[in-house]
Parts: structure tokens; sequence; C-alpha cells
């Protein structure tokens, strides 16, 4: 692959969600983010916003969770449902 401006090779930012002692302190939490699941352009799409197009993490994320509750609210019902 060859770069061709500043940003495009830019590596993505990658960030710890858990540790061993979640599922007994937070266990739908837990449960959420063991459901979790993006699909890879969906993930493609967000890291390239953020990291080549200069958005905001925070704006980039409530764009994604305002037009996808379709794919996020399934899994936070899973979560719910075990607790």
């Amino acid at each position: 692959m060859t770069c061709s401006t500043s940003t495009a090779c830019k590596s993505p930012r990658v960030f710890k969600a858990g540790w061993s002692g979640m599922v007994d302190k937070w266990p739908v939490a837990s449960r959420f983010i063991m459901n979790f699941a993006i699909d890879n352009a969906s993930q493609e799409e967000l890291m390239g916003k953020v990291d080549n197009e200069g958005v905001d993490l925070m704006e980039a994320t409530n764009e994604w969770l305002d037009n996808n509750q379709d794919v996020w609210q399934p899994m936070v019902d899973q979560a719910m449902a075990g607790s």
C-alpha cells in the first residue's frame, strides 16, 4: 500500500473495554461487551471519519448510534435480559 497523504496510513487507536473483574462488578455491561459486534465496513467508516477526516470521536460515535439502533439495541436488550 502506498500512502499518498499524511493521513492515509494512520493506524487506528484501540481502547481496552474490560477486565477480568468486570463480570462480577458490572454484569450487564460485561454481557453487552461480550455480545457486541460491529461489521468491518462500519468499523472502517468510523475509523476513517475520526482518523482521516478529523471528525470528533464522540460526534462520529453518536452519528453511528443514531443511524444504527437496529444494530445495537438487540445487544443492549440481550445484556439487560440476563440481569
